[in-house]
């Protein structure tokens, strides 16, 4: 029976880790992206886009969301970037569901700075697997969570909880390092200290969106 199980364990160790997770990686270059990509996981994925090695790079994070249905859409909106579910998603099960990734073009001056086309490739691919984590958070939620959303978003407290725990997972699926660049390109370009979150008489009391020092904290800098 021993000799079975050593076997077997021999067997998995052999095995492909298709699905396995890539390794954080300090700078993510296309070359890296184009070596590693599996293409299975642009199954449904809606991608007419010239961020498409950006979107590419950042779903190699998430091989759980290989088969759910996203739409990359580039338009003009003041959000740089956003994710939500397709409206009838309250009513459907998780592997049914459609998710859209909007990417604005143009927004408000006071924005422009830190839409897509204006960040480093590497913050390009944080903020996109931000935006990815949202997704993957999403499918794991029942359709009565979307609702919850809706009024979530006229609380400054929850949406600071919601949005600081994507950044959670985004270091979490190995982004960190890509999420620290778009964090530290976001203050640099608006020139500003902190980014969102509770403040009182002037002092930053809850992050919304992760600092650069409260990454550096979470990834091995």
């Amino acid at each position: 029976m021993k000799n079975i199980i050593v076997l077997h364990l021999i067997f998995l160790a052999f095995l492909p880790r298709i699905y396995a997770q890539i390794s954080p990686q300090k700078e993510l270059t296309p070359a890296f992206i184009t070596a590693h990509f599996n293409d299975s996981l642009l199954n449904n994925k809606q991608i007419d886009s010239i961020f498409k090695p950006q979107i590419s790079g950042a779903l190699m994070f998430y091989p759980e969301l290989k088969n759910i249905k996203i739409k990359f859409k580039i338009k003009k909106a003041i959000t740089p970037l956003s994710a939500r579910p397709r409206v009838w998603a309250t009513f459907q099960k998780p592997k049914n569901r459609k998710y859209l990734i909007v990417i604005s073009s143009a927004s408000i001056s006071k924005l422009e700075p830190i839409l897509l086309k204006n960040l480093s490739f590497n913050a390009q691919v944080g903020v996109l697997g931000h935006e990815i984590s949202h997704v993957a958070d999403f499918n794991q939620r029942k359709g009565l969570y979307f609702v919850k959303l809706l009024f979530m978003q006229f609380s400054k407290k929850a949406m600071d909880i919601f949005e600081n725990n994507t950044d959670k997972r985004t270091i979490e699926h190995g982004l960190g390092y890509q999420l620290l660049a778009w964090s530290t390109e976001v203050r640099q370009n608006l020139k500003i200290k902190e980014w969102g979150g509770a403040a009182k008489n002037g002092i930053q009391e809850r992050e919304r969106y992760m600092s650069p020092k409260t990454i550096m904290g979470l990834v091995d800098y």
